[in-house]
């Protein structure tokens, strides 16, 4: 799954204001990110920090986030990467 797809999934999560599906999310977006892969070009190199350090701001809280910088950002990146 992209970038993008895990931040929409997130994103659409964090609407519907369902805890248990943003929580699966952010987990699922983790594991994408640790996950080793093929050679991956700096745009998504760069793509997959953010949505790592977004995640990890949203697990540390262990709630729903606010509208907030780091959902500005999912859906930045969201756009940018399903552009790409």
């Amino acid at each position: 799954m992209s970038t993008a797809q895990h931040a929409g999934r997130i994103l659409d999560a964090w609407t519907r204001a369902d805890t248990t599906a943003f929580e699966t999310e952010v987990e699922g977006a983790l594991s994408a990110c640790h996950a080793g892969s093929s050679p991956l070009s700096a745009l998504e190199l760069e793509q997959r920090e953010l949505l790592e350090s977004v995640a990890e701001r949203f697990r540390a809280r262990h709630e729903l986030p606010p509208n907030d910088a780091g959902l500005a950002l999912l859906r930045h990146l969201k756009t940018r990467a399903a552009a790409a």
